[in-house]
């Protein structure tokens, strides 16, 4: 395995790397310089497939508008079994980054992002030893540098994967904070993209999974002013589903439907476009119903009503195809019955044993990951290396589903008439384990001027290239009517 490490700093650099070397002497890591730079910054794109590395330089040319002083537009660097794009500017990195993930598809694009001020930095190929790299790269600066680091980043290759970092997104938050909406919740919410554009309203999944940065890739910043929350008791909302003391009771379908109107009237919106996926497919469908006359247009994927029959499905359906992960789900709650497994985990996410909280939170993600990893391209997400992340969603996916989201059975696509009038793109992965495409059809028949779009290939991920594309264009669609 070999890594870069990344350093950057608050001065001139040109001494350090002689002292990084220093620093690495003896440490079990061998080093070669990699790149040393200074003003400008750096943004690059690894990205995975030559081909698709290819597609993303020749389209750069597009972006020449956004680096009016650009040292280099692109470049194509190899490495072993990957393609590196880098791209230098003066520019504004965030529309560049923004624009550049638009241009081509997200699958296959790992995004590193430097923020900020222009900024020296050097880069170092690393061989050897990653757990000593990680503690240096953790270090509050390496022994006898010059200049302060501001910013550390380890990668390893190949495949490229970030080994630690705090991500800090693409899209510029012009604002963010806490909403307080009753019963003692706080919402966490953000805003980014043009506040003069459409305003857009982004339902996270889960339910309680929180809202995601790469989402915003999905917008054009110029035209839509994008809001995003945490949901009740789920991400930076407080309090946190994973204190041990909290209460779910005012944690319901009705209560979040409440929380978008406030979050509407405190931003001042007379009407928005709604985005969700998955969970935020019924959420959002649940607010559409309510609230009609504030819903400018949709666009949904991984479409989700979240009846009995598809919660059966997500744990209890899907065993036959996932026979062996299914067992390990089933032996994680021996005593209960089949049709009770979900309430069973719930039960021991709040058990006063730890041990038994943690694991009860693993096991039940453990077959979450199963039906993800069960589609093409299907990932892990890092989030849920966490055992307090994994217990904050896992606790508010069993409080929803065990009473089956406070929803009469059918309930949303009965009710789907109210939505006549309102624009809609449904985009439904063909190969989505999760949300088979039978809901998805059955919507798009009962909501008057609701377009489907079945993605050969597809799955429950946003992030695949067919939905993600099928995605942009609808939103992109929208904004230009």
């Amino acid at each position: 395995m070999a890594l870069a490490l990344s350093l950057q700093f608050d001065a001139d650099a040109s001494g350090a790397v002689r002292n990084v070397w220093t620093a690495l002497s003896g440490s079990g890591v061998s080093s070669d310089m990699l790149e040393l730079g200074y003003p400008p910054h750096v943004t690059l794109l690894v990205v995975e497939d030559e081909s698709l590395a290819g597609r993303l330089l020749a389209a750069l040319p597009q972006l020449a508008s956004l680096c009016p002083t650009s040292v280099k537009l692109g470049e194509v660097r190899q490495f072993p079994d990957t393609s590196v794009v880098w791209i230098e500017c003066l520019g504004d990195l965030m529309a560049l980054h923004e624009a550049a993930a638009r241009l081509v598809p997200l699958a296959g694009i790992d995004p590193h992002y430097r923020p900020g001020t222009w900024t020296p930095h050097v880069t170092l190929q690393l061989t050897g030893d990653v757990e000593r790299a990680m503690q240096i790269a953790r270090a509050s600066s390496p022994t006898g540098l010059p200049a302060n680091v501001l910013r550390l980043e380890v990668v390893s290759f190949p495949p490229v994967q970030v080994v630690g970092i705090q991500d800090v997104g693409l899209a510029r938050v012009r604002d963010s904070g806490w909403l307080a909406v009753g019963d003692g919740h706080e919402l966490y919410w953000e805003e980014s993209g043009n506040p003069d554009g459409i305003p857009a309203l982004v339902l996270h999944g889960g339910p309680g999974s929180g809202f995601s940065a790469s989402a915003r890739r999905l917008f054009d910043p110029a035209r839509y002013w994008i809001i995003a929350f945490d949901q009740r008791n789920a991400g930076r909302s407080r309090p946190s589903a994973a204190d041990q003391t909290v209460n779910l009771t005012t944690n319901t379908t009705w209560h979040l439907v409440e929380d978008i109107e406030r979050l509407r009237v405190f931003f001042g919106v007379e009407r928005w476009v709604l985005y969700g996926s998955s969970w935020g497919v019924t959420l959002g469908l649940a607010y559409a119903e309510t609230y009609p006359e504030r819903v400018k247009a949709a666009v949904f994927a991984g479409i989700t009503t979240t009846r009995q029959s598809e919660i059966d499905w997500l744990y209890r359906g899907l065993r036959t195809l996932l026979p062996a992960q299914w067992a390990a789900f089933r032996a994680g709650a021996p005593n209960a019955a089949e049709a009770g497994l979900v309430a069973a985990y719930g039960d021991l996410m709040f058990d006063p044993d730890p041990t038994v909280r943690e694991k009860a939170a693993l096991d039940f993600h453990l077959w979450e990951g199963a039906m993800l990893l069960a589609e093409p391209g299907g990932k892990w997400p890092g989030q849920w290396d966490d055992p307090g992340y994994r217990l904050q969603r896992g606790r508010i996916v069993t409080h929803y589903f065990r009473h089956a989201a406070w929803l009469e059975d059918g309930q949303l696509l009965a009710n789907a008439q109210r939505l006549a009038g309102i624009p809609a793109v449904l985009v439904q992965g063909m190969d989505d384990p999760q949300a088979p495409a039978r809901t998805a059809r059955e919507l798009a028949a009962a909501w008057p001027g609701a377009e489907l779009k079945l993605i050969d290939k597809g799955g429950h991920a946003t992030s695949g290239e067919g939905m993600h594309a099928a995605i942009v264009a609808a939103l992109d669609g929208f904004a230009q009517r």
